[in-house]
């Protein structure tokens, strides 16, 4: 990861709301760059969803980089700074969030194109950059798996250039609705590949997009590996895994630590 020109000096001023700004210079480096690491520059991170299974490790690992962690969620976790506020109603509260002048703008429970189309216009030019969570099911390979793509299986490893599905909607609308029981967030029109494009395709904010796979740890509102630990707990002498458990999957705080690492880091758009 490439690091902010030599010499560069970091100024902060005064917006006309009080809210602290970078200086239009350093902005406008960070708005045309596509490989600014938060550990150079302190800046102000808003978060959306923040007081979720990852959002928490995420603030916590930004505060120790002595960033200014803003969370914008429901309040059922108290937090420092935050604005209180459904994620599905996001242009009710606009004023509040432009108010807030983030730096940086890390949403980590986006569900839609629609719901991404929200968020580009809610801070298009009260932002330097939106990072957004996407996942490892835009990919062809997981369209194989659930049988809405046909042809042969991908070619492993997959890649940040991997070929992406050809059919949106990644689930049933059953296994949406089940699903919406577990994630409140979650809409009618979940598809990570028209979250991506609105992001990565705004002319006037910049976007990054993270591609998780399966995260796992405690707190984890699925329980994926509670079948394991259960036999672990039980000192069964071998555990006999399910193919589909056999693959890696990151701990928490791996996502984390590589979420706080690469919040400007911009993937190859996917055509």
């Amino acid at each position: 990861m490439e690091t902010p020109h030599a010499g560069f000096a970091l100024k902060w001023g005064r917006s006309a709301n009080g809210a602290r700004r970078l200086s239009a210079e350093r902005s406008a480096h960070l708005k045309g760059s596509s490989s600014v690491g938060l550990e150079s520059v302190t800046m102000r991170v808003l978060l959306i969803g923040g007081s979720g299974f990852i959002g928490p490790h995420v603030a916590g690992a930004l505060d120790r980089l002595g960033h200014e962690v803003v969370i914008f969620h429901r309040g059922k976790v108290p937090a420092p700074h935050e604005i209180l506020g459904d994620r599905r109603k996001l242009t009710d509260h606009a004023s509040a969030l432009r108010a807030a002048a983030p730096d940086v703008v890390v949403d980590l429970i986006l569900s839609s194109g629609t719901q991404a189309r929200a968020l580009m216009t809610v801070f298009r030019g009260a932002s330097g950059r939106v990072v957004a969570l996407s996942s490892c099911d835009v990919y062809r390979a997981c369209g194989v798996l659930h049988g809405s793509e046909s042809g042969p299986l991908e070619p492993l490893p997959l890649t940040e250039s991997s070929r992406l599905r050809t059919v949106l909607q990644t689930y049933p609308p059953e296994r949406v609705k089940m699903l919406q029981q577990v994630f409140g967030w979650l809409d009618e029109e979940y598809d990570k590949i028209p979250v991506e494009r609105e992001i990565l395709g705004d002319p006037d904010l910049p976007g990054t997009v993270l591609r998780l796979p399966m995260v796992y740890g405690p707190g984890d509102p699925l329980h994926r590996f509670f079948p394991t630990l259960k036999r672990m707990d039980d000192r069964r002498p071998a555990i006999l895994f399910e193919e589909k458990l056999a693959k890696a999957s990151p701990y928490f705080r791996a996502a984390a630590a590589t979420l706080k690492r690469r919040p400007t880091s911009e993937l190859p758009r996917q055509r």
